[in-house]
């Protein structure tokens, strides 16, 4: 069995609403000639901010794909799953039980067929998903301040901006 990188394959990053970055910057919210540049500070903000915790932030879809698989069940350790959306195996969707584990501060989840299986591929998307903390919110929209603040200016407070941050998504150490 060869398992290739879980990768995004959509993420709703409305979940963070342009208004509340125009708030902090103190910009009028009828004011909508940077609303482009504001909004792609907001998703690579999400992005940075989901990259130092490891799980998805807002909701997104996420595809694994197992490659020489044999056998009947299938057992994944991710943090963020939330629910199957499909399993498709050799091409043909729908053919699994999927049932649902947790376990201390992690969510495995097992999917079991109803026989063994030999496939060349196995596609497996899922629903991703943590608890959204208003502490993930705050922290995106102080690093989408950061982004922009750092492209308007010959200055930067950015290792600082970092570090809270990071005290925001509770990874300091």
């Amino acid at each position: 069995m060869i398992r290739n990188k879980i990768k995004t394959i959509s993420k709703e990053y409305d979940a963070i609403a342009l208004n509340d970055l125009k708030d902090q910057l103190n910009e009028q919210r009828d004011y909508v000639l940077d609303d482009e540049k504001l909004t792609k500070k907001i998703k690579s903000a999400i992005d940075y901010c989901e990259g130092l915790i490891d799980c998805s932030i807002v909701p997104a879809v996420k595809s694994l794909v197992i490659y020489e698989f044999s056998g009947n069940e299938i057992v994944i350790d991710e943090y963020d799953y939330n629910s199957i959306k499909d399993v498709i195996v050799n091409g043909v969707s729908g053919r699994t039980d999927v049932i649902k584990y947790v376990v201390e501060n992690y969510t495995y989840f097992t999917i079991k067929f109803n026989e063994n299986i030999q496939a060349d591929k196995i596609e497996i998307k899922y629903n991703a998903f943590v608890e959204f903390k208003e502490n993930y919110k705050e922290a995106i929209i102080v690093k989408a301040s950061d982004l922009i603040d750092n492209e308007s200016s010959n200055y930067t407070y950015q290792v600082q901006n970092n570090k809270t941050v990071e005290r925001l998504l509770n990874i300091t150490t």
